[in-house]
């Protein structure tokens, strides 16, 4: 995947994620399942949902029990898509 595709692609789920957890854009990058009310089991499952969708990969059960901060999903994605 190219530079401009991941960036293209981490936008559109960066205005999803914010847009479901109800934050701003500032404050995705600090955001965890423990700091915002917003993030509950569902919402959790849709996120994963679209991480899926978007990216084009897929989560195992174990990584989404793991992936509760902005921050461990997009270094997730990365990993999953040979992203440098």
């Amino acid at each position: 995947m190219s530079r401009y595709d991941f960036i293209k692609k981490r936008k559109s789920f960066d205005n999803y994620f914010c847009r479901i957890l109800k934050i701003n854009k500032q404050k995705k990058i600090n955001t965890t399942i423990l700091n915002c009310d917003e993030w509950d089991s569902i919402n959790h499952i849709n996120i994963m949902f679209k991480l899926e969708d978007i990216f084009d990969c897929k989560v195992s059960n174990k990584e989404i029990k793991s992936l509760n901060d902005y921050k461990k999903i997009i270094n997730c994605v990365k990993k999953k898509i040979n992203f440098k």
